[in-house]
């Protein structure tokens, strides 16, 4: 059976919401879960934020729109590494050309940029 519709889903919790919009690609519907509804982008389901699953599943336009809302995406923190790690090929070009803003700039000795890795 195929995953609940999102607009079903809302009516039980916006944010459950965002994360399947996400990893469907549902770039208009994010956007509205987040500008109408104020759903909190770096929000997360048992581990994982909206962007995880969206660069998971490989929806450029939703972790392109995410990251301009303000998602973590910072390397330097464990989220924004998963984020890293989990994303398929051309996401991670979209990840890098965002450049992470650098949210844990106290830790040092740290690879402050784990896409070069890939």
């Amino acid at each position: 059976m195929q995953e609940q519709s999102a607009l079903t889903k809302l009516e039980k919790d916006p944010q459950d919401a965002l994360f399947l919009a996400s990893r469907t690609g549902d770039a208009e519907y994010v956007s509205f879960l987040v500008d109408a509804e104020g759903v909190d982008v770096n929000a997360r389901d048992f581990d994982a934020s909206a962007l995880y699953h969206a660069a998971h599943c490989g929806q450029a336009r939703v972790v392109a729109y995410l990251l301009s809302r303000g998602a973590v995406a910072s390397t330097a923190a464990f989220e924004g590494e998963r984020v890293a790690y989990a994303a398929c090929a051309p996401i991670r070009v979209i990840l890098k050309r965002h450049e992470s803003r650098p949210i844990m700039a106290s830790l040092t000795g740290y690879p402050r940029d784990m896409l070069s890795l890939f």
